[in-house]
């Protein structure tokens, strides 16, 4: 009797201590996440400026999980200016094996090297080409991003102008593009002709991007400007909102300048 109860209170321990187990490994998941979501947290808590976060961002560039690394890449764009000295981690970025992760390397380029008030260097050439690349991504989102940054950079990144005309024909993008040209000045005037066509599309994000874009690339043609004018009429709330906007600023443009 007393083997029995000593092979009793053996089985006793061994399957108590499989069940501890087993539940300390159901928590080691759990434990993870919520380590993951703790530092997703802080990284798209980051705030404009705020350049003390800078390398702790940085450092999450590297993880393993893509959605630590996309939320470290958009937390330095959310950063800004004050985030350059993450570029070539972000450039690196822009290459990585996920899209969430090189689209939102893309957005934070873009806000990075934005014009800001009393910065006179111009963007790095680097991020410019890449970003350019990154408009033939084979990922929709990743050229959307792409495009968005170079329209946040403006006439310094003249140099997108040939690929982002080629894009006005990508139906994911398409819309990205014009805003992107819009604000080229001058140089994407060779762009016109198919934005114009953009007017008509059945898009409604493409009529109302194209619309105010266009209007920022006067002189126009007297068709153009007909066909902005159409849109004011347009089923779509935004899209005539859009091009309400863009007759006032060709409106504007006509006014002779007061003295």
């Amino acid at each position: 009797m007393a083997g029995w109860s000593t092979q009793r209170h053996r089985t006793r321990i061994v399957m108590w201590t499989i069940v501890v187990l087993c539940g300390i490994a159901a928590l080691i998941p759990v434990a993870k996440f919520a380590g993951t979501m703790a530092t997703v947290y802080r990284l798209r808590s980051l705030r404009h400026g705020d350049a003390r976060n800078v390398p702790y961002a940085r450092a999450n560039l590297g993880s393993n999980s893509a959605v630590i690394r996309s939320s470290a890449a958009s937390g330095l764009g959310r950063i800004g200016a004050r985030a350059d000295a993450a570029v070539p981690d972000l450039l690196l970025a822009l290459d990585d094996a996920s899209p969430q992760v090189a689209a939102a390397a893309a957005w934070a380029l873009g806000g990075i090297q934005a014009p800001q008030p009393g910065r006179l260097q111009p963007p790095d050439k680097k991020v410019v080409d890449a970003l350019i690349r990154a408009l033939d991504h084979p990922d929709g989102e990743v050229r959307r991003y792409a495009a968005y940054a170079i329209s946040l950079i403006g006439p310094k990144a003249e140099s997108a102008v040939p690929r982002l005309t080629q894009r006005l024909d990508d139906t994911h993008m398409a819309y990205m593009a014009a805003r992107a040209l819009g604000e080229m000045g001058p140089a994407a005037r060779s762009a016109l002709p198919k934005m114009a066509a953009l007017l008509r599309s059945s898009d409604n994000g493409q009529r109302a991007e194209a619309a105010v874009a266009l209007a920022r690339l006067q002189p126009l043609s007297d068709e153009t400007i007909r066909a902005i004018e159409r849109l004011q009429n347009d089923e779509v709330d935004f899209v005539r909102n859009a091009a309400r906007k863009a007759v006032q600023a060709l409106q504007s443009a006509d006014k002779p300048p007061t003295r």
